[in-house]
């Protein structure tokens, strides 16, 4: 064996030190996917704690036991193919079974084959133009890994896969995408994917998005390695110098280190490579001189190796971690002799290590320093001097090696060398579905142009690109935006008016569609100046494009009167009906139908939104334009250098993804939904809403748990929210609306008022009114719940400003009914009358007002009960009261007694009072409790019955905070009452006697009803 090998293993040979539980908790999921149980674990903590030793070790144990290992690692370096960690755990396993029957997966996916050399010669070619959407063949080459993995999990016996991916944090936005994928996969076979990565860098985005849904759909575990105790410090070291250190010096290193496994490696090592004995406590550390840090200790060493050496680790430094020594040597010129001794030296001073065919810094950190450490001058020529060599060295699959030359030559002051290979890099990340690093690598190179005098119009275009590529990345817009903005001015600067619109045109659609950086006002902005400069051309599916989203903006954006939306959809209309586009013609009829709506033409609206719905159901083609047939050619166009023929039925990916088959059925059936919501009709809403599913089943549209709420239906929320990741969709924020309306039930109330507050606000700073009119619906109802009527009257002075400014009635009809009840309230109901004034100029249109309906009658009984006259308040309470049963609103209907109660008391006196508003507080406690509202709304009706009432009494205290109705269900509990008993003594349900029960044990600890007995009798309850 030799000096480096011996030298380079000896890190491996040394037991592990400390991390039982860590690796007992790895131990036991590996016990668990060998049932069919697979998951995720990721490994986290600072550089240098010893992440990928504990990866290493949990990949030599499942060895031993039969299973299949394979690695990979993110790279630091730049320049590296999409997907590398996971390529590299395929082409291991390649190399190692190269006969294996599941390999045929991989040459079936000539995005992956084209990057594995063992079997690129016999991939097939990947075809200019793609026959599925872009989703689609992403989804296609995951799923094909996906199942490559899980063959290759049924080939280990009775063991399975363990797939570990070292330095995350340096994984591109891909890789983790795939890695997600795997993991959910994972769930239900013998596969156990274990990741590594740095604490201090898990902001990244792809990174945090990786730990956000996988801690959310509960795909596994994260295990976070803290330093070394002392004890472990002292262990670590007598491995390393093979005896029992000096407590002193044990000490001294650990304090100085603070525990950190790889700087007292680093630091025994230089003190024993001095000739300390650190089992001498008189030689140990004597007139030492601590390093200050990780970085000075690798400096000392490096300063101690031969001018050979330091050559092939500066070369090694710039070409990054897995350099062969072919390559290395080419770039030195060394001889054999001189380049294996410098290889030798390096690995027997624990710099270097072999990693199969190539060699590895022992540790990151290392090559960060000694790159760090060349001059600006020295990593120029050296980064040129790689570029060169590499370029040389290609083969047929040079894939794999473009972006790496690129940076190369970028780095070694050559720009021009880099634009042909960052290009070609971006085409490949393409084919491989890696958006975001195609569009860095195309970036790159349009850096690359800029700086050394390329056409404008070259650079725009592939900035163009690089736009489309961000929103298909992650469908958000600031990314996009910067780059089409910029292409746009570009385009200006080479005379090209026409591109620079369709530019604009592209940014003004990312940002009119409800993605996570809509804007409506500015995409009204750019749609309007790219439509002046375009609506001379043709009819054409582009155009079209434009006024849909102009529509679709201003219609939320609604900052001025109707006019101008109705122009842009007759404007749509005609293109529709000129181009016999199907899309474009439900875009238009789904479009009027909210028009309609906003201006309180209810049946006209509803009608045609219904319509929209029938005729999306029914689309033949798969989108608006050719995108998801041709995405491949368009995409690919941009990084041409001629410009390819614009045909003008391309369109823009955004319009082919919210006019596509699919999602245009979603919207159009979350757009009815939304109308029947806003109409107080809940059931007819959850018609529509129920069917938004993704291709898992789960729910996709959060207005459906609004609705559940609305509706009463506590039972089904908390079901949703209890078995979430199988119920509720990671995307559209639905997850996160289960709590907050399962929170409303439940009377925490603060809560609900935080998140919908934030809501608001982001819909303010995206200039959405109309969804800002969702939210203060929603606002209102809790301002009310909690007695904040300065809040409530700003939120509501606001929502029907914007109403009557954009002639909005939908929204003025229920923003003046609010506002009565609340100036009534207030004492002031003359204004309020004003408000109902209007309120009944509407109605007397003769449209159907579901819901809101009933709430106009509370309004309308409330006022009149200010000005005296309790027979018509009757008269209002009792049309209201049905109107409510009928569209399913409990929430409101006890509202409404509470409110007859509050405004009507005031004409009894005595008992006769006591009765009246006892009635009316006792109907409210029984719808709540028929839903199963939370018991602090029950309460606050029992403190507000108390008020009203003009007792001075205040509420029982009563053990263990037990409530007033729990204390009614523990006396007839202790007198042996059966449940339901129970219910028939307090008239209500067996469900809610339950619960009542559930939380009494739970507060008194009680393990059954002897217990509860004891506890009553104790207490004088019972």
């Amino acid at each position: 064996m030799s000096t480096l090998q011996s030298s380079s293993s000896q890190s491996k040979a040394l037991p592990l030190v400390g991390r039982r539980e860590e690796l007992a908790l790895l131990t036991d999921r590996l016990a668990k996917t060998a049932l069919g149980n697979g998951s995720l674990v990721l490994i986290s903590g600072e550089a240098g704690v010893g992440k990928s030793r504990l990866l290493s070790e949990l990949g030599s144990q499942a060895r031993k036991e039969g299973w299949i290992v394979l690695n990979g690692r993110g790279l630091e370096t730049s320049g590296m193919p999409p997907c590398l960690p996971i390529l590299e755990a395929i082409r291991e396993y390649v190399r190692s079974f190269p006969n294996s029957e599941w390999i045929r997966v991989l040459v079936d996916l000539p995005e992956v084959s084209a990057l594995i050399p063992e079997i690129a010669a016999e991939k097939s070619k990947v075809p200019a133009s793609g026959s599925v959407t872009p989703e689609t063949a992403r989804l296609r080459l995951f799923d094909g890994i996906a199942d490559f993995l899980n063959g290759v999990s049924q080939s280990a016996g009775g063991s399975g896969l363990v797939l570990c991916l070292d330095d995350l944090h340096w994984a591109d936005q891909t890789t983790l995408l795939l890695v997600l994928h795997l993991a959910r996969k994972a769930q239900a076979a013998r596969i156990l994917v274990a990741g590594s990565y740095r604490i201090e860098d898990s902001e990244q985005s792809g990174l945090a998005d990786l730990l956000a849904s996988s801690a959310r759909e509960r795909l596994g575990e994260r295990i976070t390695l803290n330093a070394f105790s002392l004890p472990e410090t002292r262990e670590f070291i007598a491995q390393m110098i093979h005896g029992v250190p000096d407590p002193a010096a044990v000490e001294t290193l650990h304090s100085h280190t603070n525990g950190n496994p790889f700087f007292i490696e680093e630091t025994v090592w230089q003190l024993r490579s001095d000739g300390r004995d650190l089992t001498d406590s008189e030689l140990a550390l004597r007139t030492w001189n601590a390093p200050e840090s990780i970085r000075a200790v690798i400096t000392q060493r490096y300063s101690r190796l031969s001018d050979d050496t330091k050559r092939i680790l500066q070369v090694g430094s710039v070409i990054g971690n897995g350099f062969s020594v072919r390559l290395a040597q080419s770039i030195t010129d060394l001889t054999d002799e001189a380049a294996i001794a410098a290889f030798e030296e390096a690995g027997a001073s624990a710099i270097l290590r072999e990693d199969g065919e190539t060699y590895v810094f022992r540790h990151p950190i290392i090559q960060r320093v000694l790159y760090e450490g060349l001059s600006l001058a020295r990593r120029q020529r050296l980064h040129a001097r790689v570029a060169e060599a590499s370029e040389s060295a290609v083969s047929s699959n040079a894939e794999r090696a473009w972006a790496a030359i690129g940076h190369h030559w970028r780095l070694g002051g050559r720009p021009e060398r880099a634009i042909e290979f960052y290009l070609r890099a971006g085409d490949a990340a393409l084919l491989m579905t890696a958006w975001a690093e195609a569009a860095s690598f195309w970036e790159k190179a349009e850096s690359c142009m800029a700086e050394t005098g390329q056409p404008a119009a070259r650079r725009a275009r592939l900035l163009e690109g690089a736009g489309d590529l961000y929103f298909l990345s992650s469908f958000g817009v600031w990314q996009c935006m910067e780059r089409y903005e910029k292409a746009a001015d570009l385009y200006k600067a080479a005379g090209d008016l026409v591109g620079a619109a369709r530019a604009q045109s592209r940014a003004g659609r990312s940002l009119a569609y409800p993605t996570s950086g809509f804007d409506y006002p500015a995409a009204v902005e750019h749609l309007r100046t790219a439509e002046k400069a375009l609506r001379a051309q043709p009819p054409s599916v582009e155009l079209g494009e434009i006024y849909a989203a102009l529509a679709h903006a201003e219609s939320h954006a609604l900052r001025s009167r109707p006019d101008q939306m109705l122009t842009d959809m007759a404007r749509l209309q005609t293109i529709a009906e000129a181009l016999d586009n199907d899309f474009l013609r439900v875009g238009a009829y789904s479009l009027e139908g909210h028009y309609l709506g906003l201006q309180g033409r209810l049946a006209e609206g509803l009608a045609l939104e219904a319509l929209a719905c029938e005729k999306a159901r029914t689309l033949s083609d798969s989108s608006v334009n050719d995108w998801p047939d041709r995405w491949r050619d368009f995409l690919l166009a941009y990084s041409s250098e001629e410009p390819p023929p614009r045909p003008s039925d391309a369109g823009s990916y955004v319009l082919s993804r919210w006019y596509g088959r699919l999602l245009m059925t979603r919207w159009t059936a979350a757009c009815c939904g939304l109308q029947s919501m806003e109409l107080n009709d809940p059931l007819a809403a959850r018609d529509n809403l129920d069917t938004i599913r993704d291709p898992q089943g789960r729910l996709l549209n959060p207005f459906l748990l609004f609705d559940a709420f609305l509706s009463g239906d506590v039972a089904t929320l908390r079901r949703l929210v209890e078995d979430a990741p199988r119920q509720l969709s990671p995307a559209n924020d639905v997850i996160r609306y289960g709590p907050t309306m399962l929170a409303w039930c439940e009377g925490r109330w603060s809560e609900v008022e935080s998140h919908l507050s934030e809501f608001a606000a982001r819909m303010k700073a995206n200039g959405s009114n109309s969804l800002l009119s969702f939210a203060y619906r929603w606002l209102i109802r809790i301002y009310r719940s909690i007695d904040d009527t300065a809040k409530a009257q700003a939120v509501l002075d606001e929502w029907l400003n914007i109403s009557v400014e954009s002639g909005a009635v939908k929204f003025e009809f229920p923003s003046r009914v609010e506002l009565a009840l609340l100036l009534t309230e207030g004492g002031q109901p003359t204004e309020a009358e004003s408000h109902l004034i209007r309120v009944r100029e509407i109605l007397v249109q003769g449209e159907d007002w579901r819901g809101l309906s009933g709430r106009a009658a509370i309004a309308e009984a409330a006022v009149a009960a200010a000005q005296g006259s309790l027979e018509v308040a009757n008269h209002h309470f009792e049309q209201a009261l049905p109107n409510l049963r009928q569209y399913c609103l409990p929430w409101d209907e006890a509202e409404a007694y509470e409110i007859w109660a509050r405004s009507c008391c005031g004409f009894f006196r005595g008992q006769n009072r006591r009765t009246f508003i006892a009635e009316k507080i006792n109907a409210a406690v029984a719808v709540y409790e028929r839903i199963g509202a939370g018991e602090p709304w029950i309460d606050r009706l029992r403190a507000l019955e108390r008020r009203l009432a003009g007792s001075t009494t205040t509420r029982p205290e009563y053990p263990n905070a037990l409530t007033e109705r729990e204390v009614e269900v523990l006396k007839l509990l202790a007198r042996g009452a059966s449940n339901r008993e129970i219910a028939d003594n307090l008239v209500i349900s067996m469900r809610t006697v339950e619960r009542h029960i559930t939380h009494i044990y739970g507060k008194i600890g009680a393990r059954g009803k002897a217990d509860a007995t004891a506890f009553a009798l104790k207490h004088s309850i019972a």
